[in-house]
This record gives C-alpha cells, sequence and structure tokens, in this order.
C-alpha cells in the first residue's frame, strides 16, 4: 500500500473528540504515518469536500510538526507551513473550509 492509500485510508476515519482515548490513539495513528504523509495531506486539503477530511488534514499537518489553519477573513482560504520552513503557503477552495 502507497503512502497515499494509507493517507486517504486514515482520512476517511472520523476525528474523535479531543481529550478522549480514541483521540489520543488517532493521533497516535497519524503519528504513525510519518512526516512523508504530509505531501497527502495538503493534496487533500486541496481536493476534498469533506469536513471531516479537512479537519484530520490540518490536524495532519500540525501533529507532524507544520501548522495549517483556516484564513480568519475568507474561508476559502487555508495556509500552511510545512515542517522546517518559515514561510506559509495559500490554498484557496471553491467551498468554504471548515473552521477550526
Amino acid at each position: 500500500m502507497t503512502i497515499e492509500q494509507k493517507v486517504m485510508e486514515f482520512i476517511a476515519l472520523p476525528v474523535p473528540p479531543a481529550g478522549t482515548p480514541e483521540h489520543d490513539t488517532w493521533v497516535s495513528q497519524c503519528r504513525a504515518l510519518g512526516g512523508e504523509s504530509i505531501p497527502s495531506l495538503v493534496s487533500i486539503l486541496e481536493i476534498t469536500r469533506d469536513e471531516n477530511a479537512q479537519y484530520a488534514a490540518i490536524l495532519g499537518i500540525r501533529i507532524h510538526g507544520g501548522d495549517a489553519y483556516i484564513g480568519p477573513e475568507n474561508e476559502n482560504e487555508v495556509y500552511y507551513r510545512l515542517p522546517e520552513e518559515e514561510k506559509y503557503h495559500k490554498i484557496v477552495s471553491k467551498i468554504p473550509f471548515r473552521k477550526i
């Protein structure tokens, strides 16, 4: 199974509520995907309309040492920074991102 396939399978799972044992397990599973999953997580933000997938991708980027957030003034924009980078990149979506 490729990393892209593993990420897509993982992203299909709902993100459990923070502070629960299930969320801790979800975070561990995300970490197990490794840093090589970041390009796939960014791709998900570029193409998906699914709110859970958007949320999971943003959390995944953060878990792997990057940063991601929805634009404060435009819900159709998400900004992300890869680990070891200072510059943020912008993705513009045709549909609003879920507020996180």
